[in-house]
């Protein structure tokens, strides 16, 4: 890794300092707290490796679909921030609210998230981990349309002096420095456990459709955690960088609360990018794996246009955010007809959304709205929710969570799918699958395994 001389140039920084409090006047002793906030080019700057490098406990990473955004950060500003029992879609706005006073240029994002349902406790699989994070880093490094940037950010008291500030930021810029690169290895999993197993799934799909059948709902989307043990243990992003070699056209997402578990996450899907009143999000549901030759793959493709099932499963995930969005919305248009979403091993139905918000309309208002969508929970939500929490015998956690980053004007949220939780020796994978009146509890149980096998054919070297 190559990084720019002026991390060690004791000089440039403290004017980079003097010119940051310039820029805000903040030499009035009378303001309170505020965030002091130093950019740095870097070049040749792997993001993933310095984060696999570093000692902090708390590290996340996040990169977009295309590859035009990714962001790595370590240490949180926020822990002490008093949130005065706001809502999470109220803190999401503070937040934004405040990098929008003191962020200038766009350029700082905070890590945020929430899990699939935040209602329900966690059990033993994520402990340490929260049920929401806001989390502003106090060390971050930024590509951008191919430019990378590493911001040090510190809560500069009006009365420090600029040798104690230049101190901080030199402390933080120090672990920008010597990171090495992530070595594949074979991951060797074995005793594999599955949450619920076979017999158990089959009860939860016919459960489930006796609550379709008796008008209660009109889908639900259950959940299967396998668990493996790994031989030699296994680090995170290590995990995710070989997870990432066969997972094009997703979200990279890792989150580590702690030393001991991170959270994983290839996604496909998006829950809502916001940029001002312009909100873009997309339904995802159907499923069926990859053909081993164009032809069988087109034949594949033709088979999941046409059928029934999945197109009744994407269309209540339309309809579920069409009804959601309706009341934040000035105008909202989608795809009439269902395209095909194509990954490295399963296709998937989805219908694109292309909103304008009304004036009252939030990035929080809208994570109210749309999390957790259809695709991932069932329709009505509130009812699948509570089917949910009696049929499923573990907790989702942070599996199909909102998580992403959020800046002074744009908010990019992933839901949390294609997903493990890592602690110790372990490694829990989770899966699922829309139930509709049509399904079948076997052809169900092989969805799951489908995108099981995606998960472990993208993490090159992982073998079952």
């Amino acid at each position: 890794m190559n990084s720019a001389s002026i991390l060690f140039d004791h000089d440039k920084i403290a004017e980079l300092i003097a010119n940051e409090e310039s820029r805000f006047g903040l030499q009035d002793q009378s303001q309170s707290l505020f965030p002091l906030i130093i950019r740095i080019p870097l070049n040749r700057f792997d993001i993933l490796a310095w984060l696999n490098s570093n000692t902090s406990p708390l590290r996340f990473y996040w990169s977009n679909r295309d590859r035009t955004f990714e962001f790595g950060g370590t240490g949180d500003l926020l822990g002490g921030y008093n949130w005065r029992e706001m809502t999470f879609a109220g803190r999401l706005d503070e937040v934004q609210s405040m990098l929008r006073k003191f962020d200038q240029d766009g350029t700082l994002r905070a890590f945020v998230g929430e899990t699939f349902d935040s209602d329900m406790p966690l059990d033993d699989t994520w402990k340490g981990f929260p049920k929401q994070c806001i989390h502003l880093p106090e060390v971050s490094v930024i590509t951008e349309n191919g430019q990378t940037t590493a911001l040090i950010t510190i809560l500069r008291n009006p009365t420090d002096d600029q040798n104690t500030n230049l101190r901080r930021i030199t402390t933080l810029l120090n672990t920008l420095d010597g990171s090495a690169s992530i070595q594949n290895c074979e991951l060797e999993l074995s005793g594999r456990i599955d949450s619920p197993c076979r017999e158990d799934w089959q009860h939860a799909v016919e459960s489930s459709m006796d609550a379709i059948a008796t008008g209660q709902i009109d889908k639900v989307v259950l959940a299967r955690r396998t668990d493996f043990q790994v031989k030699g243990g296994i680090e995170p992003i290590q995990l995710l960088s070989q997870f990432a070699g066969g997972a094009a056209n997703c979200y990279r997402i890792m989150y580590a609360p702690n030393r001991e578990a991170a959270f994983v996450s290839v996604s496909p899907e998006r829950l809502f990018y916001c940029n001002g009143k312009l909100l873009s999000t997309e339904a995802v549901a159907g499923t069926i794996r990859r053909g081993e030759s164009e032809i069988e793959d087109l034949a594949l493709e033709n088979r999941l246009r046409s059928n029934v099932k999945d197109r009744i499963e994407q269309s209540i995930v339309v309809e579920g955010i069409t009804e959601s969005l309706q009341p934040l919305c000035e105008k909202i248009e989608f795809s009439s007809s269902a395209s095909v979403m194509k990954l490295a091993r399963v296709q998937h139905l989805i219908s694109e959304f292309r909103v304008i918000l009304n004036d009252n309309a939030t990035s929080g208002s809208a994570l109210k709205a749309l999390h957790p969508t259809a695709a991932v929970c069932g329709n009505p939500q509130q009812a699948a929710r509570e089917l949910l929490r009696k049929i499923e015998s573990f907790s989702r956690g942070w599996y199909a969570s909102a998580i992403g980053v959020i800046g002074a004007d744009q908010c990019e949220l992933a839901v949390g799918i294609r997903s493990a939780v890592i602690r110790n020796q372990s490694i829990g994978l989770f899966t699922g699958a829309g139930i509709v009146s049509q399904s079948d509890p076997e052809a169900e149980w092989q969805e799951l395994e489908d995108k099981l096998h995606s998960i472990l054919m993208s993490g090159n070297g992982l073998n079952a």
